[in-house]
């Protein structure tokens, strides 16, 4: 919900004043309603220029890499892999830690399945389960400074998703990136000294908190979005999902994970009773 300020405008030189002096307030006021914009908004736009100033595409215009140099297929694959790795299983993870806080605050979770709950999170969401058996003596969400301090996480996975979609517009405004155009790839956009991207990346920033975040996303991709999206992530990793699925059915790999056996024991007075897949 918004928060609603009501100011009044002629006390605004009144501030410095002493009490004495000041008039008494007038019933005279505007209402101010600022917009809420996306907890992770800002760091999406700095993650959107990063993508941009770490490709071979920039490095050879700042003359790091000479022309003819650029990486081939094997390479622009392990890149992507690398960043794929430090990236997307992180999102996962960003959600285990809202949803347990959230199952925790709302009672949904009483206390004593507070550490058991933790890790029916993470091994079903994540695919990973601690590399011993875990009991309710054990309270491993602490290890977290977010948890004890109740910061939010849903704000780095919002940037996480949003970055692509900034980081899509603005490679389109400046005409680095076209998804018909084999040589125009996304992942090889470097929108570096565009006068048209500056002018996209201006227009959403003056914006400030005037708008709510839905409408700063439709402006920055000129109405085709109005929310999170993650059809941009995947146009980025787009090489690398098409030669994980041939590799993939190459070597008969199973994707996704499937239950081995026990990773919490759960608390139920007066015995503790062993919790596993079945």
């Amino acid at each position: 919900m918004n928060t609603v300020r009501k100011i009044n405008m002629r006390q605004a030189s009144w501030i410095n004043s002493s009490p004495r002096q000041q008039p008494q307030p007038e019933p005279d006021t505007q209402t101010v309603t600022p917009c809420s914009p996306a907890a992770g908004f800002h760091e999406a736009i700095g993650l959107a220029v990063g993508l941009s100033v770490a490709t071979p595409r920039h490095f050879r215009r700042m003359g790091l890499i000479r022309a003819g140099e650029e990486p081939g297929y094997v390479s622009q694959i392990n890149t992507l892999m690398h960043l794929a790795l430090r990236q997307l299983p992180f999102m996962p993870f960003a959600r285990v830690m809202d949803l347990w806080k959230d199952a925790v605050f709302d009672g949904t979770t009483p206390e004593k399945d507070w550490n058991c709950a933790w890790w029916d999170l993470r091994v079903s969401l994540q695919g990973i389960k601690p590399p011993d058996v875990r009991t309710e003596k054990d309270f491993d969400p602490g290890a977290k400074y977010q948890i004890a301090a109740d910061t939010s996480y849903t704000r780095y996975f919002v940037a996480f998703v949003l970055q692509f979609q900034i980081y899509k517009a603005l490679c389109m405004a400046a005409g680095e990136y076209d998804p018909e155009a084999r040589n125009k790839k996304l992942h090889d956009c470097d929108f570096y000294l565009s006068p048209a991207a500056g002018n996209v990346l201006r227009s959403v920033m003056k914006l400030g908190a005037s708008k709510p975040w839905e409408e700063v996303v439709e402006v920055l991709t000129e109405g085709r979005e109005t929310g999170l999206n993650a059809t941009a992530m995947r146009e980025y990793y787009k090489p690398l999902e098409e030669w994980l699925t041939r590799d993939n059915l190459r070597h008969g790999e199973f994707v996704g994970w499937r239950p081995d056996g026990e990773y919490c024991l759960y608390k139920k007075s007066p015995h503790y009773t062993r919790c596993s897949e079945e």
